[in-house]
């Protein structure tokens, strides 16, 4: 499966780093002087226990991006971006797309959902920060954070489990829901 992280700030840097430290193939939406210094340094991610230079692509839309069998979308933007994002996604994404809402907003599943046919919520509980263009931290210990995921508005499948098994190998705790 490859992750698109739609959002590459605290919350997407931290997921989208862990997993490509964990062999998967990630791209970043990013933006701005954030999007350069990822484009030009790659991706630092820091923790209590490291800090790793990361080379993992970088684009600045949905458009720049050749979308696949085998691709998730995490949207991991604030709530006010979501709408836009999704207009963007849908322009050049299949309407089959796994859109994984990794946000603790209550409205971005019922966006995703008027758009898109497979969409999951994540409740995100991972303290992360945006440190600088480039550079997020991780200030978890142990794990790198508890995701809770499940599809919307209820259940569970594959898509979901397997999203879930990248994510435990990646070092976050993940329990699939059938009511997140």
């Amino acid at each position: 499966m490859r992750y698109i992280i739609y959002g590459a700030g605290a919350v997407g840097g931290v997921i989208g780093g862990r997993l490509f430290q964990n062999g998967r193939d990630v791209v970043l939406i990013a933006r701005g002087p954030h999007l350069e210094a990822l484009r030009r340094d790659g991706l630092t991610l820091q923790s209590a226990s490291e800090t790793a230079q990361l080379q993992i692509a970088a684009v600045g839309s949905p458009a720049e991006i050749e979308f696949q069998d085998g691709d998730a979308v995490l949207l991991t933007m604030q709530t006010q971006d979501t709408e836009a994002a999704l207009d963007e996604l849908r322009a050049t994404a299949d309407v089959s797309v796994p859109i994984f809402c990794a946000q603790n907003g209550v409205e971005n599943e019922r966006l995703a959902v008027r758009r898109f046919q497979n969409v999951y919520g994540i409740t995100v509980m991972l303290p992360a920060a945006h440190m600088e263009p480039g550079i997020v931290r991780s200030h978890a210990s142990n794990k790198s954070g508890m995701l809770d995921l499940g599809r919307y508005p209820s259940g569970s499948d594959e898509i979901a489990q397997a999203v879930a098994d990248d994510l435990n190998a990646s070092d976050f705790s993940v329990i699939v829901h059938d009511d997140v």
